[in-house]
């Protein structure tokens, strides 16, 4: 339900898969196949779990989708596994998924600038070999604090799930169909440098657990293209043992810690890698395609992510809206590359923007532009930007009240303290004026007197606080 009619570009993918499924081992062959039937089965999926399958069948290959979770289950190729996982996806993504998306539609222009400033990623185009996206995180400079102090736990999350989406249901099938084959993978460099105690915090630890529990419910195998991290310093391991029991075996296998970052051109081509970590790449530009001006390359692909965003908030298919393309016949599919193979690439068909959409890109450009009315099935209206830390801080002081009232024992040793150390001064002071006066001589009663009167002042301050604190 809702699936449009495959395109050309959807046929040749399709196609491939096939191709790739006849060149599977005979027992990874009848792993699909048991998977595919118990999927099949009446009453195994509700229908809103089939829609939700539909959506995140790249093209419409649920063939794909199928292999994306044979490899995701605990032990790969395993149906029975691979079911309890896709079930438990959906799930998710019929429920907390349509949550997130729903905060994610109602957050304000400033959130979102918060959020791409406290957690930087900047994307470094898509390798030849396999037309797989490469994204580069600088984890080193990541602010939970500051997200935190703009936006709830749940906000954040929703951010997260809103780009994964975008991911999923434009970037994939995009590439996928100018690729001829499925691209369901991306590749991601962490840059870990300025990695410290900010981030091994509750705070940020809260977050990026979270963050990767939810990956494993709804994108268990989307970054297992390869995780590479440089410059890893004492406190990522603190920080990776703590997550690591979240993320599923293939996500951890995919993980690579490298010693120095030359080692990152066996991993990725050297076009990918920016100049700072001793590749060709500099930022700004984009090897998204081979061509004059590769730059503006990048910007119109950065542009139509965050128009297919826009669609998507919408409840519209960004695909096939942005790029309308005739169904027909479908041309013979190539079979995906192997590691170290160039692609067959497609020569991208034009962009088309909807109109609708692209006055909703440039309404959602303007800089003052405040941020879509919530849906009435919100649990509670999100405050703005600037408001946040307001009720906690009113809620903090309600606490505090509350604990003082319901704890007389603390209060009473406290009091206590205060009067011995009234005491204390008491008589410390008294005896310093004493001894001053003893050995003055004759003949200065003017500095006798100023002793008296300093002598009166600290009794009298004295008594001020002992009253003070058996009041306490």
């Amino acid at each position: 339900p809702g699936a449009c009619k495959p395109t050309a570009a959807d046929l040749r993918v399709l196609e491939s898969t096939k191709a790739e499924v006849a060149a599977l081992p005979a027992e990874q062959r009848e792993a699909l196949a048991a998977l595919r039937a118990k999927v099949l089965e009446a009453g195994a999926l509700s229908p809103e779990e089939r829609q939700c399958l539909q959506e995140w069948s790249i093209c419409g290959d649920v063939d794909g989708a199928l292999i994306w979770y044979l490899e995701a289950a605990k032990k790969k190729w395993d149906a029975e596994l691979a079911f309890e996982v896709l079930k438990e996806s959906l799930v998710w993504g019929t429920t907390e998924r349509v949550n997130y998306l729903r905060v994610a539609k109602g957050l304000s222009a400033e959130q979102r600038v918060v959020y791409a400033e406290s957690w930087p990623q900047e994307f470094l185009g898509v390798d030849e070999n396999d037309r797989q996206p490469i994204f580069l995180e600088r984890t080193g400079q990541i602010k939970a604090g500051a997200m935190s102090r703009s936006m709830t736990l749940e906000e954040m999350i929703a951010l997260y799930v809103e780009s994964m989406e975008v991911k999923r249901r434009y970037l994939f099938p995009r590439l996928s169909r100018e690729a001829g084959f499925r691209v369901d993978r991306m590749k991601m460099v962490c840059d870990l440098r300025g990695l410290g105690l900010a981030q091994a915090s509750p705070s940020c630890l809260n977050y990026i657990k979270k963050m990767v529990a939810t990956h494993a419910l709804g994108y268990a195998s989307a970054h297992t293209g390869g995780v590479n991290f440089i410059y890893a310093p004492w406190a990522f391991f603190k920080l990776f043992n703590a997550i690591k029991s979240t993320m599923s075996q293939d996500m951890q296998d995919s993980c690579k810690v490298l010693k120095d970052p030359v080692q990152l051109q066996e991993e990725l081509p050297r076009a990918n890698i920016p100049t700072e970590l001793g590749g060709d790449l500099e930022m700004g530009e984009s090897v998204f395609e081979n061509g004059s001006d590769p730059g503006a390359k990048l910007k119109q692909l950065l542009a139509d992510i965050e128009n297919a965003r826009l669609l998507l908030e919408k409840g519209r298919d960004p695909l096939n809206e942005m790029h309308p393309e005739g169904g027909g016949a479908a041309p013979a599919a190539p079979a995906p590359p192997k590691k170290g193979t160039k692609a067959q690439v497609l020569e991208p068909a034009p962009v088309t923007k909807a109109p609708t959409a692209a006055k909703e890109k440039k309404a959602h450009s303007a800089p003052k532009e405040k941020p879509a009315a919530k849906p009435k099935a919100a649990p509670k209206p999100k405050p703005a930007c600037a408001k946040p830390a307001v009720a906690p801080v009113a809620k903090a002081k309600k606490e505090v009240t509350a604990t003082k009232s319901a704890l007389p024992q603390p209060l009473k040793f406290l009091a206590t303290i205060l009067l011995l150390i009234a005491q204390f001064i008491a008589t410390v002071a008294a005896k310093v004026v004493t001894a001053l006066q003893r050995v003055l001589s004759s003949g200065m009663e003017d500095e006798m007197r100023q002793l008296q009167a300093l002598k009166s002042e600290l009794q009298s301050r004295v008594k001020a606080l002992t009253g003070a604190a058996v009041g306490a």
